[in-house]
């Protein structure tokens, strides 16, 4: 089925624009041709899927992923895992994520840049998968957040730096990560350590930015992310803690955050996966600071991208990952409308694929998720997620 209409109840674009009531897109060769209201559909010579009352919103996006993500984090850095199964795993967890609507996603550090073939494999048609975008390996400095992670790379200098995003560049990353300042997953460290200088950080920005690509940092505290924003940087992840300073320069320099809110209120998940006493007690610090300075970004303007820092399939509060940061997002100050956009179009807009991923209309790519009800009525509407389709191919249809 390449051709077909879809009629539905409601249509939310994705766009921010109030939805369109008593909808039909027309799908042609993978791609949306039409968005319309069903009275101004005309002749329809093609398959008709008739959703009735139900809502369709984009493909959803998990901005923030390691698809080779496994609990407990380990104390030293190893490797005992043979290449082709590590690969086998990363690829079911991102075929999980794309049954679970989640049609894109924005993996930021995968070890020995699996995340790079993957894409190659399911862009070249070999697999079916999601629309992957790919760091490759996160760069840090020597013994900074993330040296027990096969997902990081280790160097220093300015050099050090410079050369380490062009080897990611240069395997097809789609983004360059930095891990520059203390985090909850690595022992002997605080959240507010600044572990990289702005020159590092610039220089490997400068290498990414030449290349037209995006670069993001994990930063958890005010200090190491006005120094990421003095070397250029694109986007924040975590920001366990923020104050109106590094607000102030986050909106004047038009810097993205991903704020993964639940990795800071998934206490319960991470006792069930024999999280250590330390881990535990850096997160219950962290959720203390992270929804208040979550809520002033909001207020602020900053954009939002849904991320969650976990898989996106793994089971939080009765529901998948993925979808329980977005009602995190709402429960942190965003519109429902907000949260929506921070899983769908704000990705696509900070990686400049706007022209084809994030919203649905004419033109981009068939990437939509059919929901039982209308998600701005009640953001866990997302919870009941009907039917999937990923280039206009059904991936999944429960009804």
């Amino acid at each position: 089925m390449t051709d077909y209409v879809i009629l539905a109840g409601s249509v939310i674009d994705g766009s921010g624009v109030e939805p369109l009531r008593n909808a039909a897109i027309r799908i042609k060769d993978g791609f949306i041709d039409s968005v319309c209201g069903q009275d101004q559909l005309g002749d329809v010579d093609s398959e008709v899927i008739d959703l009735g009352d139900r809502t369709v919103i984009p493909g959803l996006w998990d901005a923030h992923v390691h698809l080779a993500l496994k609990h407990p984090f380990p104390e030293y850095r190893t490797d005992v895992e043979p290449v082709p199964h590590q690969t086998m795993r990363c690829y079911s967890q991102a075929l999980r994520a794309l049954n679970a609507g989640f049609t894109s996603l924005r993996i930021v550090g995968e070890a020995k840049q699996i995340d790079l073939q993957l894409k190659k494999a399911i862009n070249g048609g070999l697999v079916d998968g999601p629309n992957i975008f790919g760091a490759g390996e996160a760069i840090i400095p020597t013994g900074g957040h993330g040296y027990n992670s096969l997902s990081c790379v280790e160097t220093d200098g300015v050099d050090g730096f410079a050369r380490m995003a062009r080897v990611q560049l240069r395997a097809g990353a789609d983004l360059v990560k930095m891990c520059i300042s203390g985090g909850l997953g690595s022992p002997h460290e605080s959240v507010s350590d600044s572990q990289a200088t702005v020159e590092e950080m610039r220089a490997a920005t400068d290498m990414a930015h030449k290349a037209g690509k995006h670069v993001t940092v994990h930063a958890s505290a005010p200090g190491p992310i006005q120094e990421a924003i003095l070397a250029g940087v694109d986007c924040v992840e975590h920001a366990y803690e923020l104050d109106d300073d590094t607000i102030t320069a986050m909106i004047r320099n038009n810097t993205y955050l991903c704020p993964t809110l639940l990795v800071t209120n998934c206490g319960d998940y991470l006792q069930r996966h024999g999280a250590p006493p330390w881990q535990l007690e850096k997160q219950a610090q962290a959720s203390k600071t992270h929804f208040a300075g979550f809520k002033c970004a909001v207020e602020a303007g900053i954009p939002i991208l849904a991320g969650t820092d976990l898989l996106p399939t793994d089971r939080v509060d009765g529901t998948w990952a993925g979808l329980r940061e977005i009602e995190l997002l709402v429960e942190g100050g965003m519109t429902p409308m907000g949260a929506l956009q921070a899983a769908t179009s704000v990705p696509a807009q900070l990686l400049g694929v706007s022209d084809r991923l994030g919203t649905l209309t004419p033109g981009k790519m068939a990437d939509l998720v059919v929901l039982a009800k209308d998600p701005l009525d009640d953001i866990r509407a997302i919870r009941d997620i009907q039917m999937v389709i990923k280039s206009g191919k059904v991936i999944r249809r429960d009804q």
